[in-house]
């Protein structure tokens, strides 16, 4: 154990020598909170909503029917007919929530006899 900050040499084999100093702590590390982070550094996923998943690449993977960096914003989701994708099953046209606002999203409004956020029930 090294008792000062002197450093120590580590010999090897024809190897340049290797260096090493032990200092203390400047300050006691910070308690772990238990709480988990809203938003924490780039290492850590950040808080997906509505049902998203927090991928490898650390971003949130939005469910069918909402988007955004944390899927907070609603959106018509997409569906497969045929071999085509529409929006709002086909049975509706998607629309914004607030025309003079799209950060705030957009919803399927369903032809008659059709219903759901989707427009497939």
């Amino acid at each position: 154990s090294v008792s000062s900050n002197t450093p120590s040499v580590a010999p090897s084999a024809g190897l340049l020598p290797i260096l090493s100093t032990v200092e203390p702590p400047a300050e006691p590390p910070a308690p772990l909170s238990s709480e988990p982070p809203i938003m924490g550094p780039s290492t850590s996923c950040p808080l997906c909503l509505n049902g998203g998943s927090c991928t490898l690449s650390k971003t949130c993977m939005c469910t069918a029917g909402f988007t955004g960096r944390t899927c907070e914003i609603p959106t018509c989701p997409m569906t497969m007919k045929g071999s085509d994708w529409v929006t709002c099953s086909g049975s509706g046209q998607c629309k914004a929530i607030d025309e003079n606002d799209m950060s705030k999203g957009k919803l399927c409004h369903c032809n008659e006899g059709y219903a759901g956020s989707d427009c497939s029930t």
